[in-house]
């Protein structure tokens, strides 16, 4: 329900808007305000609409953006268990990583499955490898019945008042070619002690690598004693548990490192405006028009890997005022010169016929663009996780609560996209960023475990360094777009389109797609189980795939 417009009122959130200059995440707090705002009174609309645009020049020059502040984004939070998965003494689950322990069944609260650590048909127990003191042990856990050779993982033990505690942390046990030379290097390894090493982080056994290498197997376990007498270890976990050690330090150094500021290298200049954009996959696959959402243009690396497996080649533009593509106007005014010059892009790569997707906040611009691009150049459409546009009282109810009061705020005083994504920027270099992704997705554990990946962060940080480097009118546009009613751009569709979601969606829930496609004449959707709106990181397979068949 609307809130009557009193000056008090007005006041109150002009003050509010005002101390975010000194607190920039604090912006989240003018949510439910700004949207429960009835501004039917002109004079009082352009009033706040003149103070946040105000603060949010304040904040620019308070705020200014660091090219290391960008490339050190970060959405996750401090809280929170610093591991993979914490069972108890009783080997009950308290936390799971989802975006480690993706495929497993394991849930907080009910018991570790007995075949995630004892396997009669593996041929042995890792309950007895379990630590029984403060020294930590190096665990393969088995993550599925189908899971044959199962993760390592490095185990601490923690003893309190209310009994023991087993924190597990993954090892990314994969031989790493660069930093095994460096391992080798460091501690003097002769070339069969380093091949012997790849053997077993690989999941090789000292049996399989005497057999390959036609040496006995006493002869084989005679090396493993000298590579462990050299390493000052006594067993051959402890030699593994020292190489993941070793290759965590040095991944962890480079992932909290600022990453360079991303260069995009394609740029056609129209006769009116200019279009930058990026190519991935398969260069010589067929040809796929990504528009893509909030994050970027940039793909995720296993999704890029699925494409280009899939023999397609990704053309992803970027979107008005993002980096060196031109904006004009902001909008629905945006969306129709992105899309003449999205047609001129296609001439330039002599691209004659080709697939579009769209995901999340990217499917307006894909939208417009299939309506406007002359006959028979976009045959098919997908959009994979896509936003839609809601109109009435009823579709906003259906709506999670962070994504309607966005929503309902940039329609209430346009000018709040632009104090949002201010702050949310500022907050970038005080480290409380991770605020605004927990706030859109609070109770959405698949949403936010694809936030926090490595991946996607990547992806965030890339392109924040090229986009936000020209200013911050890209994501200000993307938020007054998607809260904008865009439905009269599908009137003039007439490319077919195929809607695919998650079956936990937590922007666009199935009874809101189900019933935004009656509205919109548009096909059933199809549901993905176990996806969230991701579907870049959740499903990048079934993507590929489903553009491959098209």
């Amino acid at each position: 329900m609307k809130n009557r417009v009193t000056p008090a009122l007005i006041e109150d959130i002009v003050a509010q808007a005002y101390s975010a200059i000194a607190r920039p995440e604090s912006v989240i707090e003018l949510l439910a305000p700004v949207a429960g705002l009835d501004l039917a009174d002109a004079g009082s609309s352009v009033r706040v609409d003149n103070h946040l645009y105000n603060a949010a020049q304040i904040l620019d020059q308070m705020y200014p953006l660091s090219p290391q502040d960008l490339g050190a984004l970060d959405p996750r939070t401090e809280t929170g268990p610093d591991c993979d998965l914490v069972m108890d003494g009783h080997f009950r689950v308290e936390h799971v990583t989802r975006s480690t322990l993706t495929d497993t069944s394991f849930a907080v609260g009910e018991q570790l499955p007995e075949w995630a650590l004892d396997s009669v048909e593996r041929g042995g127990s890792e309950r007895d490898r379990l630590p029984r003191d403060a020294k930590p042990g190096l665990v393969r856990l088995y993550c599925s019945e189908e899971d044959e050779t199962g993760s390592w993982f490095m185990v601490r033990r923690e003893d309190g008042d209310d009994g023991s505690r087993f924190l597990f942390f993954a090892l990314r046990m994969q031989w790493d070619e660069a930093h095994g030379l460096s391992f080798q290097e460091a501690l003097g390894l002769s070339d069969v002690e380093a091949m012997l090493l790849r053997h077993l982080v690989r999941g090789g056994t000292l049996r399989s690598f005497a057999e390959r290498r036609g040496r006995s197997i006493g002869t084989v376990r005679n090396q493993m004693k000298v590579l462990q007498r050299k390493l000052a270890v006594r067993s051959k976990e402890e030699v593994l548990l020292l190489y993941a050690g070793f290759a965590s330090t040095l991944e962890d150094a480079a992932a909290n490192a600022s990453q360079p500021a991303h260069r995009c290298r394609n740029l056609l200049r129209t006769d009116s405006s200019t279009i930058a954009w990026e190519e991935m996959g398969d260069p010589d696959g067929k040809p796929v028009v990504f528009f893509h959402p909030l994050e970027g243009a940039i793909l995720p690396n296993s999704a890029e890997r699925e494409m280009r497996q899939a023999g397609l080649r990704i053309i992803a533009p970027w979107r008005p005022h993002h980096g060196a593509t031109a904006g004009i106007g902001f909008g629905l005014d945006a969306i129709a010169q992105f899309a003449k010059d999205v047609s001129a892009l296609l001439d330039h790569l002599a691209i004659d016929e080709a697939i579009a997707f769209a995901t999340q906040a990217g499917a307006p611009y894909m939208i417009g663009c299939l309506a406007k691009a002359r006959p028979g150049v976009f045959r098919q459409a997908f959009g994979f996780g896509a936003f839609l546009p809601v109109q009435s009282a009823q579709e906003f109810a259906m709506i999670p609560r962070s994504h309607r009061l966005s929503i309902t705020a940039v329609r209430t005083a346009p000018a709040f996209a632009r104090m949002y994504q201010r702050g949310m920027l500022a907050s970038i270099g005080s480290g409380s960023f991770h605020r605004f992704v927990e706030n859109f997705y609070d109770g959405h554990a698949l949403e936010l475990a694809a936030v926090r990946h490595p991946e996607l962060t990547s992806v965030f940080r890339r392109s924040a360094s090229y986009v936000l480097a020209e200013g911050i009118d890209g994501p200000i546009d993307t938020m007054q777009t998607w809260a904008s009613d865009w439905s009269a751009l599908f009137r003039e569709l007439k490319v077919p389109l195929t809607l695919v979601y998650g079956s936990k969606d937590a922007n666009m829930p199935r009874p809101l797609i189900e019933t935004l496609a009656k509205r919109l004449d548009l096909p059933e959707a199809q549901f993905l189980d176990d996806a969230g709106s991701f579907l870049l990181m959740d499903a990048p397979e079934t993507v590929a795939r489903l553009l491959s068949e098209a």
